[in-house]
């Protein structure tokens, strides 16, 4: 090879380009265990009983609400929200359309940091579009 300058040039922006594509929202792997706990300090009642807290959080983790799509009644059944964040979503989702990223949630009132956190690994805001690439 003669000029090995362009060739490095290029993989390296290949190599930049592709991590930067692939950054997203973070998901960490919550501690279902203690944020069960939490929540089930914060709710303080015998209703609802800690294993199916724990279940249902975990239900949630295998198989993640899509917030594009889901209706006021599985929105809340999420222990993690309450009235009026669910109002709040699905009034943003009527006048704005679907999500598209997990960032946008800062903008629906009454979802703070803490809460779009929380309830991350637990949701997803997947396409409403059927052939869309995500």
């Amino acid at each position: 090879m003669k000029h090995p300058l362009p060739l490095l040039l290029t993989l390296s922006c290949l190599l930049v380009g592709k991590q930067l594509a692939a950054q997203e929202f973070p998901h960490r792997a919550p501690e279902l265990d203690r944020l069960a706990q939490e929540l089930f300090a914060e709710i303080q009642t015998d209703q609802v009983p800690y294993e199916d807290l724990y279940g249902t959080l975990l239900n949630y983790y295998q198989s993640p609400l899509n917030l594009n799509t889901a209706s006021a009644e599985e929105l809340r059944a999420l222990p993690l929200l309450s009235e009026k964040q669910v109002a709040a979503l699905l009034q943003h989702r009527q006048a704005t359309g679907p999500l598209l990223s997990m960032y946008e949630l800062q903008a629906v009132p009454g979802w703070d940091v803490r809460t779009i956190e929380r309830v991350g690994p637990f949701v997803t805001v997947a396409s409403t579009r059927p052939n869309s690439v995500r």
